[in-house]
């Protein structure tokens, strides 16, 4: 950022009558100065006269809008003249105030103060996505100056395109703050993938730029697959499996149905990782057949993070088979 820092000479503008009068100038030899920000800047300024005798006042800015920033108001005042004792009673006499009236003013030093952004903050979606499905992310970081700064978006390496990208002023005036906006369409195995936002500016001498992170696992989720089996095993047992796959996050809760009323709920603490983030896990049931005498239908449902409950295609139909073969498999999916 660069603040314009002028300083102007108030006074009063002396009689005509004087003697030898030099004529006011008002200089100051820095054209610009560059500080960090923290640190301290000096500035000059140096009259060539002491007439006519005045305030002298630093500002911030020009035009009607600047800013106060000092003002020198040493020496005596001989503008303001008491002709009276005011403490006395029915007094009828006053003082002659004569406003300060601007004379002249210096060219100006451009102040120019370098400081470094903040770290960026990526923030995502408050709601997690499914695979397909667009999302957004935003970039900010704050209290730079200069203005001048790049921002670029990353997937995994692969650069992004930002949709809307500002950089405006903080509320001290001083320092400027960048928002960057990108959007992307989940893919299924996004679970471990990372959107990155790079900040360079030129307080970091070259140096790499900062970076800020988010992690698709937080705001993604993949819904299970589920299948459904049933193996004859010893005798006239049957063994019956549920089998989520490729699902994610890990919040799992399955219950099984058996001719349409509750059999057993279970909350699921232990799952296999798939290479791509995913898990699978699997639930069994062992039914005994020799205590139905009509069919069995037994329904696998299976509640994923907080979702609605979802189903397998088809529940599995258990029949009294006649003498089935231990080897036999029937699977559904």
């Amino acid at each position: 950022m660069q603040d314009h820092i002028r300083m102007d000479k108030y006074c009063f503008v002396s009689p005509p009558d004087v003697a030898g009068e030099v004529e006011l100038q008002v200089i100051q030899p820095e054209k610009s100065v560059s500080v960090a920000a923290g640190q301290t800047a000096t500035l000059h300024c140096t009259l060539t006269s002491m007439l006519p005798t005045g305030t002298v006042k630093w500002f911030r800015g020009t035009g009607p809008g600047r800013q106060l920033i000092f003002s020198f108001k040493g020496g005596h005042f001989p503008r303001i003249t008491n002709l009276s004792d005011v403490t006395k009673r029915n007094n009828m006499d006053f003082s002659i105030r004569n406003p300060d009236v601007e004379f002249k003013s210096g060219p100006g030093t451009q102040v120019t103060v370098s400081a470094k952004p903040s770290p960026p903050v990526v923030s995502g979606p408050t709601a997690r996505a499914t695979p397909q499905q667009t999302v957004s992310f935003t970039c900010k970081s704050h209290g730079f100056s200069p203005r001048s700064i790049t921002l670029r978006w990353f997937k995994n390496g692969n650069e992004l395109t930002a949709s809307q990208t500002t950089v405006y002023p903080d509320e001290d005036n001083a320092s400027y703050s960048i928002s960057s906006t990108t959007k992307l369409v989940l893919a299924p195995g996004d679970v471990r993938s990372q959107v990155i936002c790079e900040v360079a500016h030129v307080t970091l001498q070259g140096g790499p730029p900062l970076r800020g992170t988010a992690n698709l696992s937080e705001v993604f989720r993949v819904p299970p697959t589920l299948v459904v089996a049933q193996k004859f095993v010893a005798g006239d047992q049957v063994n019956v499996t549920c089998e989520a796959k490729k699902f994610y996050p890990q919040h799992l809760q399955v219950t099984w149905l058996e001719n349409g009323n509750m059999s057993q709920t279970e909350t699921v603490l232990s799952f296999i990782e798939n290479k791509d983030g995913t898990f699978n896990w699997m639930s069994w049931l062992l039914v005994n057949l020799s205590v139905h005498t009509e069919e069995v239908v037994l329904t696998c449902k299976v509640q994923h993070d907080g979702q609605r409950a979802i189903e397998g295609d088809d529940p599995v139909v258990s029949v009294l088979p006649p003498a089935p073969s231990p080897d036999k498999d029937y699977v559904r999916t």
